[in-house]
């Protein structure tokens, strides 16, 4: 009788120790998940920032453009016509244009956009991403989302958005430093 006593005692403290062994186990677990899902989300953020910092936009004095509409939902846009615009704004990844065309922005609209800014010309594929309309103006503007970039062309625009806000902040800092404000 003893001896069934000592074995059930020993059984149960085995069992005891596996119970608690895989509680252990267990809790780890979800601290790893709890861990993966936090750096998933850090991960997540980090991205946006970059994605942000990329995409910075730099307000432009309404400089001039020529667009051609490429496409219009599966049908083939008007070729060799040109239309004007103007640029709002422009940052790596797109640009807000502003023109007197009303386009169909629901129809999947490809343009190949044509500017020139200090000095250097650009022909960039674009998709029509967002229209507001202007009623008493007659005009529209439209977030265009720039599409099959090629690396040097990145690196330039970059520069040049880099560099034009650079010259603002110099010259804002000259002025706030000249008026002492």
């Amino acid at each position: 009788m003893m001896i069934l006593i000592t074995i059930i005692t020993v059984s149960l403290s085995i069992i005891f120790i596996i119970l608690l062994f895989t509680i252990n186990i267990y809790n780890k677990l979800n601290n790893m998940r709890q861990m993966k899902a936090n750096l998933s989300q850090e991960v997540s953020n980090l991205k946006q920032k970059l994605e942000n910092r990329k995409a910075f936009r730099v307000n432009l004095p309404l400089e001039k453009c020529e667009f051609e509409i490429v496409k219009v939902g599966e049908e083939p846009g008007i070729l060799n016509k040109y239309e004007q615009g103007k640029i709002k704004d422009l940052s790596m990844g797109g640009m807000k244009l502003i023109t007197e065309i009303d386009l169909p922005v629901r129809k999947h609209v490809v343009l190949t956009l044509f500017f020139n800014l200090y000095g250097k010309e650009y022909k960039l594929n674009g998709i029509v991403k967002r229209k507001n309309e202007f009623h008493l103006e007659s005009k529209f503007t439209y977030g265009i989302e720039f599409k099959n970039v090629d690396s040097r062309t990145k690196r330039t625009l970059y520069r040049l958005l880099n560099n034009i806000e650079i010259e603002r902040k110099k010259a804002k800092n000259e002025y706030t430093h000249k008026n002492g404000r």
